[in-house]
């Protein structure tokens, strides 16, 4: 038996070549105003001088005192998102997580947001193919959940007189 070498081309497969998706004017400007958005939000966090006792910084904005603390005595879910992101703005991430840890976790997407969001401004390109690829509704129940359990932590600060409340 004579061994021979055969050679054989492998086939051509077709795949067509995928055509780069750029937005349009108005796409790219509304991906310009959510990255001004989230500037502007981090902006404000660093001009604030967050409140000692972990609640309360968003009263230099003119808004009013939390309704359901006043009430209740007990700090609201959203209570201490203003200081956290104050402290974050601010690179104070340990002081920030301490007073609200799902304000710390919103900070960070926020900053997240204003990136990406101006890179699809500047390129054109879209972000839809990572959000192809993420779990999104896995996501959401996690940060619904994380989000619960940071307001069992503000709660347990203010209970046991960790938040510096007077």
């Amino acid at each position: 038996l004579e061994w021979t070498q055969v050679t054989t081309t492998p086939p051509l497969i077709y795949a067509p070549r995928r055509a780069v998706q750029r937005l349009g004017f108005v796409q790219r400007v509304v991906a310009l105003g959510i990255a001004l958005a989230c500037l502007a939000v981090l902006v404000t966090a660093v001009a604030l001088v967050p409140h000692a006792s972990g609640i309360g910084t968003h009263i230099a904005l003119g808004m009013r005192p939390c309704g359901f603390e006043q009430r209740s005595g007990l700090p609201c879910a959203t209570c201490g998102m203003t200081t956290s992101f104050s402290h974050f703005a601010k690179a104070d991430f340990l002081s920030s997580a301490y007073v609200q840890p799902m304000g710390l976790v919103l900070a960070v997407l926020t900053g997240i947001t204003f990136w990406a969001s101006l890179y699809v401004a500047l390129t054109a390109r879209p972000a839809h193919r990572l959000l192809k690829i993420l779990p999104v509704t896995r996501i959401v129940f996690c940060l619904l959940g994380f989000a619960a359990l940071a307001w069992l932590w503000k709660i347990v600060l203010r209970l046991n007189g960790w938040d510096g409340h007077a």
